[in-house]
């Protein structure tokens, strides 16, 4: 499906600068053209700087542009270029992934065998011990190794692969193609429990010429064991031998590598996302505040009528005292009056 949908893209972005290349023939001008196509002025001009780059066109004058007679070809040719071009963080569309150097080790349940009496061959002794060795080179590309008897190394010779699931894979069907043959020869071994000892993958990178000569390497370690054997801490390393590249001994670290575009755009994305949230926050405060504001304004109009209403209970406490005192009617006004000037200043 992700492959249907990249060519129907090349297919529309060819189509349209097909489009542009024949206006630009019949003599149609750059406005007109980004009328008929909708397009913004800064749109077009992309499209055009782009179609000069790879020489599709040339420019004459101002507005006036040429196109090449064998424009068909070098627009094809411009495409495919840019569909395989390598992206700044040093992932290219084109991850082809070389599995370096891939190790396992299963333990030897029952019997024994001599790898000498099927067409091994022996190494150079290590303390006592003769590691035997037998090739495998058909249909996967192994190598055995005889531990004494007790183990059985496996060794999948280097090879590229497309996926990172290839390689769990990849390991179980030698596991079990080992186990398979061996037992032919009365030797069992214990398919459900290896270990993987040494895993080594490496993607092609062109910037790291940027940064190492030739020879040199930098490894970092990660912290942390390996995704497919956790008694082997994770590492990763840059060097230029055979090739500049990146490698590691961990498939969840090749992982992130390989997807580290996609992952960057998608936290572009994100902090999109952020970015007009924090504008909508913004916009609420501003709102939140001018509420406050009104609702302080009304706190203080509701002050003064509450402070009117206690100054009118004092006057009324004050008639019904003089009441009860029985004083003249005339002096009592007079009382009330000087109270009212009292209450007011």
């Amino acid at each position: 499906m992700a492959n249907t949908k990249r060519s129907t893209k090349e297919v529309q972005k060819r189509n349209l600068y097909l489009y542009i290349c024949n206006k630009i023939n019949e003599g149609v001008s750059i406005s007109d053209i980004c009328f008929n196509l909708e397009f913004k002025k800064q749109r077009m001009q992309y499209h055009l700087s782009l179609l000069k780059q790879h020489k599709v066109i040339k420019k004459i004058s101002y507005s006036v542009w040429e196109v090449q007679n064998n424009y068909k070809d070098l627009i094809n040719a411009m495409l495919e270029a840019r569909s395989t071009k390598t992206y700044s963080l040093g992932a290219s569309k084109d991850r082809t992934i070389n599995l370096h150097a891939l190790n396992i080790e299963t333990k030897i349940l029952k019997g024994t065998i001599n790898f000498k009496d099927i067409d091994g061959y022996l190494q150079k002794s290590f303390n006592n011990w003769k590691p035997q060795y037998k090739k495998i080179f058909t249909p996967l590309g192994l190598t055995w190794r005889n531990n004494n008897n007790k183990s059985i190394s496996i060794f999948i010779w280097s090879r590229d692969i497309n996926k990172l699931s290839e390689v769990p894979i990849l390991i179980n069907k030698a596991a079990l193609f080992t186990a398979n043959e061996l037992k032919k020869h009365g030797v069992i071994i214990d398919v459900l429990d290896y270990k993987v000892k040494n895993l080594n993958l490496s993607v092609k990178d062109k910037e790291i010429n940027k940064v190492l000569n030739k020879g040199e390497s930098i490894s970092v370690f990660l912290n942390r064991p390996t995704t497919l054997n956790p008694e082997v801490e994770a590492k990763a390393w840059a060097d230029t031998s055979p090739y500049k590249c990146l490698e590691t001994n961990d498939l969840g670290y090749m992982e992130n590598y390989i997807r580290m575009p996609e992952n960057v755009a998608n936290l572009m994305a994100l902090n999109v996302r952020h970015y007009k949230n924090i504008e909508l926050y913004n916009e609420n405060i501003t709102k939140h505040l001018a509420v406050l504001s009104e609702m302080s304004e009304t706190l203080k109009e509701i002050k003064k009528h509450i402070n009117r209403g206690q100054k009118w209970l004092m006057i009324l406490d004050f008639v019904i005292i003089a009441i009860n005192l029985q004083l003249p009617f005339l002096k009592m006004a007079a009382l009330i009056v000087m109270f009212v000037g009292v209450l007011n200043d």
